[in-house]
């Protein structure tokens, strides 16, 4: 048997994967409380005492005193080694979270530079690190080019572009790749264009005035995100 510790926002999907037999998934309701008792109490003596085997926590953290195997997942350390972008309370209490994780747990992350970050910073024994790359979810799949061309048509791009994930957090580099974009030759420059997808509204507005400062609208597209779609 075992638990997959979910946040408290997150929503149950039904599987979309063949399980083994031999896995039985228990579902423990874990309200929220105060002084995180809920992953630091609630948490391990619910799963001791349902039989639980195996607790995975998927998000850098878990209990100090599990009293069963533990894995967790650590995906990266950024709030570490990008400390300037967080509040210092919230660097601290995430640099508390992965301490506890890898002085009691068995680590899983998804590269090989998370798993030299962890022993490097934490001195954790590189053999209790396991690197699972993350695979693409089971929605991925090739467009068909007629249905590409949709899409395209209605956010009016013309290919050749260059597409970048955006994001309103400065250590994704957004303003920097529009600045290198206007430093490329206009000759290269002018048969492609720059699609930029993932901003919110805020970001978009800021972006969008560097762009028409650098005399780039014509040939720089800002987008939101789009579920799905």
């Amino acid at each position: 048997m075992g638990d997959h510790r979910l946040p408290p926002h997150a929503r149950l999907r039904p599987a979309t994967h063949p399980r083994p037999n031999t896995f039985q998934p228990r579902f423990m309701e874990m309200p929220g409380d105060r002084w995180n008792a809920w992953e630091g109490l609630r948490l391990p003596i619910t799963a001791w005492t349902r039989g639980v085997d195996l607790l995975h926590c998927p998000a850098n953290t878990c209990p100090r005193w599990a009293m069963l195997p533990t894995i967790v997942t650590v995906h990266d350390i950024i709030p570490l080694d990008e400390s300037q972008y967080y509040p210092p309370e919230e660097v601290q209490r995430f640099e508390k979270g992965v301490r506890t994780a890898c002085q009691n747990a068995w680590i899983m992350c998804p590269s090989q530079y998370t798993k030299d970050r962890l022993v490097d910073r934490f001195k954790t024994d590189p053999r209790r690190i396991v690197v699972n790359p993350w695979a693409s979810g089971t929605g991925v799949k090739l467009v068909e080019p007629m249905r590409a061309q949709k899409v395209m048509n209605r956010y009016g791009i013309a290919p050749p572009f260059v597409l970048h994930l955006g994001a309103s957090d400065p250590r994704k580099n957004t303003r920097s790749v529009i600045d290198a974009w206007a430093m490329i030759d206009k000759a290269v420059r002018g048969s492609w264009e720059l699609v930029v997808v993932g901003l919110n509204d805020e970001t978009r507005s800021q972006l969008m005035s560097a762009v028409e400062r650098l005399g780039l609208e014509a040939h720089v597209h800002l987008l939101g995100y789009r579920e799905g779609r």
